[in-house]
């Protein structure tokens, strides 16, 4: 009909008379152009999916429920070094274990329709490859089969195994570092809460080992926190974990206690092992342990409570002689009274006009001009003198009133800003801020009523918080930090290097600068290894656009170096020491 060629059905009935011959043929045509084009459509349909699975850069897979493989595309066929996987039964392909597992997923596939995990495979050349693997039901002829796919995600899963340990483990000792012991301390409470039972806690100091670092160098002290690694870990059980909260402590939790006496026998093996002479090189290093025990729940039935206990009863294991252990008790408060004394007073320090702020000039060396300047509080006690932060911030946090002086320090640091800024100065102020400070919910409330009452540029205000604390509290940083960026102020790392950071978490912090901490400084030029470290963190800063100061400079040559190395930004006694309110201005 007009030419167009048509698909037809033929029917036809041949009539036959009395003697059975054939008469006439009685036929019917019927047009079946459209189930036929859709037929062929169909087909290639059909070959371009097998094309496409053919080479498909992923495993691919039709089995029966009795596991037999009916399709496998050449991907999958190449993965375990054959021609075809059809008619081959998974089983033999899979360890038992595995195929055991398999069954399982199966199982639930029936009942669910599709199921996706991450599996672990073994290639033709016995390599450990990972999948990301997405299995589904499907009919054919009425039969139910099971078609899946594998990606591999063999690199992104080593990289996310990288990282992992980058923020998870101390990288000089392979140890557990500060984040992962606070993880697993709160499981171990967990655990003993649910099955009523009790484990140990250990803080160890090493004795000594500040001599061997400052007389023979960090190379020597880093030897040395290896070697005491690895004695740690060979005398506990695998159910125990031992860490390296940072510098010369270390942790151990004991799981599981059941006779009393275990933590001593552990502690005085402990002490006994790590006084045993270390070789390092050509040098014999001597040090001790100074070990303080808490149990859960006998002497704290929380994670902060049991970490403050066990490190209460190390101080007292430290005064008391070094290398021996004590166990924590009630009555175990050495300094329990100046401590309290202390905080009684700090309540009513700022009333009484005792807190004091100081100035360190943070010069540009580029110009030799001040760049801007870190705030320093002082706390002039009437009794005990001059007290610094690290002797009285924990006391503030702990009573509560970190707030108040908080709130204290940036009206007077934002009352200086102003002083300068009338003065036609554009100069910069650091305020060290306390981790319990950053992650409550008034610091923005706060800084916001304070530059509006002062009428000072908020970019010239900069938060300084410390690495350790940025790295085990991440995602309430991030979300705190990113909200006084929205008003405009800069934040800081203060101590770069001693903490645990990973470029991937530090890409996601609203930061504006690294600050290099003193202990990298102190040795150069003498000391190559730390030499490396400051360019490193140096370059790192330029990479991530951040600027970068570096804190404790004493010598020319020092400035020398830094200047050479891109870093113009410099704080320390080369340049002037804290100074008095009064006298900056």
């Amino acid at each position: 009909i007009d030419g167009v060629t048509k698909w037809v059905e033929i029917k036809g009935k041949v009539s036959r008379d009395r003697e059975g011959h054939p008469q006439r043929i009685v036929g019917f045509l019927t047009d079946i152009s459209e189930i036929k084009h859709a037929q062929i459509a169909l087909k290639n349909s059909e070959e371009q999916f097998k094309l496409f699975m053919k080479n498909l850069p992923a495993g691919a897979f039709i089995k029966d429920q009795d596991h037999n493989i009916i399709f496998s595309n050449r991907y999958l066929n190449d993965f375990f070094g054959v021609d075809t996987l059809v008619g081959r039964n998974v089983k033999e392909l899979l360890p038992p274990e595995d195929y055991a597992s398999l069954v399982d997923k199966s199982e639930l596939i029936m009942q669910h329709g599709m199921y996706t995990c991450e599996e672990k495979l073994i290639d033709k050349e016995g390599h450990e490859k990972y999948f990301q693997t997405h299995r589904f039901l499907i009919r054919k002829d009425g039969k139910s089969l099971i078609a899946g796919i594998f990606a591999d995600i063999t690199d992104q899963k080593l990289t996310q195994n990288k990282l992992n340990i980058l923020a998870h483990y101390d990288l000089l000792t392979n140890l557990p570092n500060r984040a992962l012991f606070q993880d697993t301390l709160m499981r171990k409470i967990s655990k003993a809460k649910r099955n009523k039972t009790r484990f140990a806690l250990m803080f160890i100091d090493l004795d000594n080992f500040k001599m061997i670092n400052d007389t023979l160098g960090h190379d020597y002290g880093d030897l040395l926190l290896q070697e005491v690694a690895k004695r740690l870990t060979s005398i506990l059980r695998e159910e125990d974990l031992v860490a390296r909260l940072g510098g010369d402590e270390f942790t151990v939790i004991l799981d599981d206690i059941k006779d009393t006496a275990y933590p001593s026998i552990v502690a005085q093996k402990l002490i006994d092992t790590l006084s045993q002479p270390v070789k390092l090189r050509d040098e014999m290093g001597y040090i001790g342990a100074s070990v303080g025990i808490a149990v859960f729940p006998d002497d704290a039935d929380n994670r902060e409570d049991l970490i403050k206990n066990a490190d209460m009863a190390m101080y007292s294991a430290k005064t008391g002689g070094k290398n021996i252990y004590r166990y924590f008790t009630e009555d175990m408060n050495a300094d329990a009274k100046e401590r309290l004394e202390l905080s009684n007073d700090l309540r009513s320090a700022i009333n009484n006009n005792q807190l004091r702020l100081y100035y360190q000039p943070i010069i540009d060396t580029r110009t030799n001009t001040l760049y801007g300047c870190e705030a320093l509080v002082r706390w002039e006690h009437p009794k005990y003198g001059i007290v610094t932060p690290d002797n009285f911030i924990k006391l503030a946090e702990e009573g509560g009133f970190m707030a108040k002086i908080g709130k204290w320090i940036i009206q007077q640091a934002c009352a200086q800003l102003r002083i300068m800024e009338s003065l036609g100065l554009s100069v910069r102020i650091a305020i060290n801020i306390s981790s319990k400070q950053l992650t409550q919910n008034h610091l923005e409330h706060t800084l916001k009523t304070i530059i509006k009452e002062t009428a000072v540029n908020p970019r010239l205000l900069e938060l300084e918080v410390t690495e350790s604390f940025l790295m085990e509290n991440v995602k309430q940083v991030e979300i705190a930090l990113s909200n006084l960026q929205k008003i405009g102020i800069n934040t800081a790392i203060d101590d770069f290097g001693t903490g645990y950071s990973s470029l991937a978490r530090l890409k996601k912090l609203p930061i504006s600068k690294l600050k290099i901490d003193k202990s990298f400084i102190d040795d150069i030029p003498d000391d190559t290894d730390d030499m490396q470290i400051a360019s490193t963190i140096i370059a790192l800063a330029k990479q991530l656009g951040l600027s970068v100061v570096a804190e404790g400079v004493e010598t020319k040559e020092q400035v020398d170096f830094l200047k050479e190395q891109g870093c113009h930004l410099m704080q320390g006694y080369y340049f002037s020491e804290a100074i008095a309110q009064e006298e900056f201005n």
